[in-house]
This record gives structure tokens, sequence and C-alpha cells, in this order.
């Protein structure tokens, strides 16, 4: 069932140097109870493609297409609309909880507050409910910590805080920000196993955005790979690892630890393009080993090969190419899955 249904979602700031398109044309949807992984590069787009969504932009940068959440446009909601879907319906998890969580208030203060923001349940409900998401995430002794302060929770316990505050209202979309970003790798996993856990018993469809390829093989379902603002490839997880398509893609790859067979790292060559200075053609192709001159000159559109529906890529490349490589790629040793 879908949830959200996104459609060519473009998002504008204005700048000095100009105007600056850092989400250009993306649509993709979000089925209840699966996972999709936005990955990429710094600056690609994905951050401000979530906070699109959510309309936390500040005043003055435009956004424009559809993003339909159970039938309800997001991009062109009245205010008091929005109130009553952020954190209900629709909720996020930031980068960093640490910025994110009041340091003057209890966590207990904050969790009961944005569950009496969406119910009209007694006191005594919403405090038991609050209790409830800690022990849900693995804080021991929720009752007690209730009425400790963020200060008081380690790092990985804070983004636990975080994930309770966001799931409180059981929405129907969870984004979750680089949710493991500034944890350790051992925290980082008890917080994969967390979502994966909580994902099946909410039912909830998760938008993970994140650039570490690790975190995608270990959670996701599909994935939507995007550059310079826009899509360049879409795919259920296993066919991004086993059959890649585009160059992008295969440089992502081939940049991971696990496939740097020669003992030394590979990187893509170049950095991603100013959004207020993006090339023409494909954004990708300055940076592309095999651009061709039709590369410089069209957009590729994202599409199917074939009657292959469920896997698109934005390359101009011949599909004969475009199979070749990726199955050179998922030869080489990848990350276990």
């Amino acid at each position: 069932m879908t949830v959200l249904d996104v459609r060519e979602l473009r998002t504008t700031f204005q700048t000095r140097e100009g105007a600056a398109c850092a989400v250009d044309g993306v649509s993709f949807t979000l089925e209840r109870g699966r996972v999709l992984g936005l990955v990429g590069e710094s600056g690609s787009g994905k951050s401000v493609t979530s906070l699109s969504l959510m309309r936390l932009l500040p005043r003055g940068v435009r956004v424009e297409g559809q993003a339909l959440l159970n039938g309800v446009d997001l991009v062109t909601a009245a205010d008091a609309e929005l109130r009553r879907l952020r954190g209900g319906e629709i909720a996020m998890i930031f980068q960093d909880p640490t910025t994110s969580l009041n340091p003057v208030y209890t966590v207990g203060w904050q969790l009961e507050e944005m569950i009496r923001l969406h119910n009209d349940i007694p006191r005594a409900q919403v405090r038991e409910r609050a209790r409830d998401m800690l022990g849900a995430v693995g804080i021991a002794q929720p009752a007690t910590r209730l009425d400790d302060y963020p200060h008081q929770f380690s790092g990985g316990m804070r983004q636990r805080v975080m994930i309770a505050m966001a799931l409180a209202n059981n929405p129907s979309v969870l984004i979750a920000d680089e949710p493991t970003t500034a944890l350790d790798v051992t925290t980082q996993a008890q917080i994969l196993v967390l979502l994966r856990r909580l994902r099946a018993e909410f039912d909830s469809a998760i938008m993970l955005i994140t650039h570490d390829l690790g975190v995608v093989a270990e959670i996701c379902d599909d994935v939507a790979v995007m550059y310079g603002g826009r899509i360049v490839e879409r795919a259920p997880v296993d066919e991004i690892f086993e059959s890649p398509r585009h160059p992008y893609t295969w440089g992502l790859l081939d940049s991971m630890p696990s496939r740097a067979t020669s003992g030394r790292l590979r990187s893509i060559p170049g950095t991603p393009p100013s959004l207020t200075e993006l090339p023409g053609g494909c954004r990708f192709h300055p940076r592309c080993p095999v651009a061709m001159d039709k590369c410089r000159t069209e957009p590729p559109a994202l599409r199917p090969e074939g009657d292959d529906g469920g896997h698109l890529d934005a390359c101009h490349l011949p599909a004969e190419r475009k199979r070749a490589h990726g199955q050179g790629l998922a030869s080489a040793p990848a990350v276990s899955r």
C-alpha cells in the first residue's frame, strides 16, 4: 500500500550567485512496511528532499510538485494541517539528537508533549504511553528515566529517545536523516537492529537518508541514488549491489573499502557540481569515465530497460554495456547483506 507519493518535487533556493535548484524533479513512492534508502554524496539533495517533505525549510525557499501523504499534498497543505500531520502522520529522526532535544526539559516532558499534541487523552495515559515508548526502544527502567535530562543519556540513548518521539504517534511515514552518523560502530549496529524491529512492529514506511552503503545493505528494501538534485538510479536493494546500471552508482560501490581489493581506496574523480552552475546534459558527465557526446547535451530520463519496471536508471549508455560493467562490480568482494 502506497502511503507517500512524491511527484516531480523541486526545491529552489535564492542565493547571491543566483537560483540554486537543490532538488530537481524527484519522484518516488513509499510503501507501508518498506524501507527506501536515499543515498549519494553530500550536496546531492538527500536532506533537502526530506526537509521539503516536512516543510521545514526557511521562508523564501520555493518548493514545487506534489507529495501526497495518504492523499493530502504536503507541498500545498495549510499550516494548521501541517501541524496535525507533522509528528502524527509523518515524523523525522534528525542526525544529531544533541541539538534536537531541548536541554532544559526532561526527556519525559518532551516525549509527553509530542503525544499530547496529537491525542486528546488523559495525562495518566500520556505518561504511560511515554514510558512504553522508551521501553520499546530499549531504554532500561523507562519509568525512572522519563525524569532525566538529555545530558544524562549517552549519544546512542539520545538517538533512541528521538526514535521514541518519532514513533510515539505511530506515523505512516518515518524519515530518518543519517540516524547513525554521530554514533560509534557498535551503537550504529544496535540502532539498525532497533529500526528493523520497530518497522515490523509499527508497519511504518521508512525513508532512510544516508551516504553509507553498508547501512543501506543492512536495512533497506529499495534504493534511490541521488546526484545533483536528481535521482539517477532506483531499484530493489539487491539489484543495486548485484547489477548497478548508472556510472555514479558504480563509483559509489567501487569506493567501498570492502571492494578495494588492491589495498588502495578508490574515489570518484572530481567534485559534485555547484547548484548554481549545473552542467548541461547528464549532470554526472564531467566526472563520468564513460561519458559520450550525447551525455554532454541531452539530459537522460529516469526509465526502465525493456520490461524491467522495477529498476530505473538515467544513463545514455547501451543496456549491454551497463549490464557488463555492473556484473563486473558485483563479482568484486562486497559488504555482506
